[in-house]
């Protein structure tokens, strides 16, 4: 618990001393989790044409110790229209995880479908899909060290409604899995989720 306190006020540092780029930061909710993000608007410096988003997710659906930090980058300069004016776009970053007191690490890959506001419909939704599969090292009983593929992935489906002086409503479902050594898959979080955001 003392390093998910660790990592949330580092996060909180981070937003607060990112206050200078104009993005947007905001608390999403569901029955059993919080989550705490930062998320830049189109910033050319870092991954040269990309959208930037940090956040940290606790829950406690499987595990009160449930925790996902996830880095990732929406690659703007492979974005593509379809389907009209929706757009799809890749992403690629790192998470970093501890379920059922292991910790991982991993790259992760996905992708965004984006449909952005109109003339006649001021909301926003997207659809985003990520996996991230890492290695584990584990000792057996012969002091023998044992490599086993795992992963993590998950699913969101958000509706991003405008509201006065900058805000923003966020409505949505999610759904996370993660697979660990010598456990069934287990879901790190499932279910419904509002939040608010607010833009800078």
């Amino acid at each position: 618990m003392l390093n998910v306190c660790r990592l949330a006020l580092a996060l909180a540092g981070v937003l607060s001393s990112a206050s200078a780029l104009a993005a947007s930061r905001g608390l999403i909710l569901s029955q059993d989790s919080a989550q705490l993000y930062y998320l830049s608007d189109i910033n050319d410096t870092l991954l040269r044409n990309s959208r930037q988003q940090l956040s940290l997710i606790v829950a406690k659906e499987q595990d009160p110790r449930n925790l996902l930090l996830q880095a990732d980058a929406e690659l703007l300069d492979y974005q593509r229209q379809v389907l009209g004016t929706r757009t799809l776009s890749p992403k690629a970053g790192l998470i970093y995880g501890n379920s059922h007191d292991q910790d991982y690490g991993a790259l992760l890959a996905g992708a965004i479908l984006r449909q952005p506001p109109s003339a006649e419909r001021h909301h926003e939704w997207l659809v985003e899909l990520f996996l991230a599969p890492h290695l584990g090292s584990h000792k057996e009983s012969g002091n023998e060290w044992r490599m086993d593929f795992e992963w993590t992935w998950g699913f969101r489906i958000q509706v991003n409604y405008p509201l006065p002086d900058q805000a923003e409503l966020n409505l949505g479902f999610r759904k996370i899995e993660v697979d660990l050594h010598e456990r069934q898959p287990s879901s790190f979080e499932t279910g419904l989720f509002f939040g608010l955001s607010y833009r800078f």
